[in-house]
């Protein structure tokens, strides 16, 4: 027999506690809480919602949903009988103002169990003084990886300076581990003593250590499997051997397109989301080679350039000297600009957005630049496949820079000059 086990755990001493201890800290949190309490917890955790229905219920409190997820899941398992919901309990989230705020249980859901908390849709600013008696509590670990961790904390602050008491697995037992910690991971190898053992879901540390414990719980180093997503492994009933890998990982869907987003593509997706773009634009006269007039810079998700005039000056400056240095063709001049810019932004910034040089040739002098407009791209059913970034000139055929869709933080961004 091969047991597959799960390691997310497998550093955590001791035993995961059972599910009593968070039924004790809702009945009491429902009973004393003198205003509205919202629960963000796991929309998938069907049992954790039966724990607050029934609490709620006993404490006479109705319950309204919030996250599209908990909506259909509950609507779901309700429909199949895993999930038993008094009849009148349950009510739209818009009726809930018209309850009094002693009266009333808000189960949200999203990332972590808290994205739903972070939109503002049903967490106000407090009007009167019983809604300063609101409670927030997460009933789900409040993030693992460091950035959906701050959001975590970002989220629970913001409620806090509203006037809501937070309420998480540090302060009070609302939420247990969904994961067997090391003596439930040896319990379960010692009661089925199987021949083969492969630790599964988890990071890679995660695994050599319950494959580690396996071994002091006295299985052959041998029959132990670590590894990595994509690998083959073959049992015969005696014996276990490791296969070939095969090809695998995330696939990416883009628009109409399915894994067939670059590498290249996405990197430059991650810049744009986090430090936006620069394009700057020079015209040379096409006999000479030299500048004509003044570099153009547009930023967008960078910088606001009404309150950056110096940086965007210094900008000019920084291209207008690095045109005239080096080779004249359009190639070598977009080089030198895109490098010279990316290193000025840095030095002064400590932020590297992406630079899009844009080199004109033509006998017509550039005009004062007379708008400049930036939109995001409207919401539709069928989402366009491309963003745009247009660089108009007057008489001039546009340059369209195309990006693709998935990158949300891009702009249609318009240059009139």
């Amino acid at each position: 027999m091969v047991l597959l086990s799960d390691s997310t755990g497998a550093e955590h001493p001791g035993f995961t506690l059972s599910e009593q201890p968070v039924e004790d800290a809702f009945d009491r949190i429902l009973r004393e809480a003198p205003g509205q309490v919202i629960i963000a917890t796991f929309s998938s955790l069907i049992a954790r919602i039966q724990q607050i229905v029934d609490i709620a219920a006993r404490h006479h409190r109705k319950v309204a949903t919030v996250g599209r997820s908990m909506r259909e899941n509950v609507a779901m398992a309700q429909e199949l009988g895993h999930l038993h919901i008094p009849s009148g309990l349950l009510m739209d989230i818009s009726e809930m103002s018209a309850l009094p705020p002693s009266k009333g249980v808000i189960i949200a859901t999203g990332s972590q169990g808290g994205a739903a908390l972070r939109s503002d849709a049903h967490v106000q600013e407090p009007t009167t003084r019983s809604q300063l008696n609101r409670r927030v509590q997460w009933s789900s670990p409040r993030a693992s990886s460091l950035a959906t961790r701050r959001r975590s904390i970002e989220s629970s602050t913001g409620l806090s300076n509203k006037g809501l008491r937070c309420c998480y697995e540090r302060i009070v037992p609302v939420d247990v581990s969904g994961h067997s910690s090391q003596q439930d991971q040896k319990l379960l190898l010692k009661l089925l003593e199987p021949r083969f053992f492969v630790p599964m879901h988890g990071e890679l540390g995660h695994l050599h250590q319950h494959g580690r414990l396996a071994q002091e719980m006295g299985m052959p180093k041998k029959r132990i499997f670590v590894v990595e997503n994509g690998y083959v492994l073959e049992f015969d009933g005696e014996r276990g051997s490791l296969g070939e890998r095969i090809p695998g990982g995330y696939v990416f869907v883009d628009g109409a397109g399915v894994d067939d987003v670059a590498a290249a593509v996405m990197r430059d997706g991650e810049i744009l989301s986090q430090d936006g773009f620069v394009v700057a634009a020079v015209q040379l006269d096409p006999q000479t080679r030299r500048l004509i007039g003044e570099p153009q810079i547009v930023s967008c998700g960078f910088v606001y350039m009404r309150e950056s005039a110096e940086l965007i000056e210094e900008a000019q400056d920084v291209v207008a000297r690095t045109v005239h240095r080096g080779r004249r063709d359009k190639g070598a001049i977009a080089d030198r600009v895109r490098d010279a810019l990316q290193e000025y932004l840095y030095e002064e910034t400590r932020r590297r957005p992406m630079v899009m040089p844009v080199v004109w040739e033509d006998s017509r002098r550039w005009a004062a630049a007379r708008a400049i407009m930036i939109d995001r791209p409207k919401r539709t059913s069928s989402p366009k496949r491309w963003s745009r970034i247009i660089i108009r000139h007057s008489n001039v055929q546009p340059v369209i820079l195309n990006f693709s869709a998935a990158f949300r933080a891009a702009y249609t961004c318009t240059l009139q000059v």
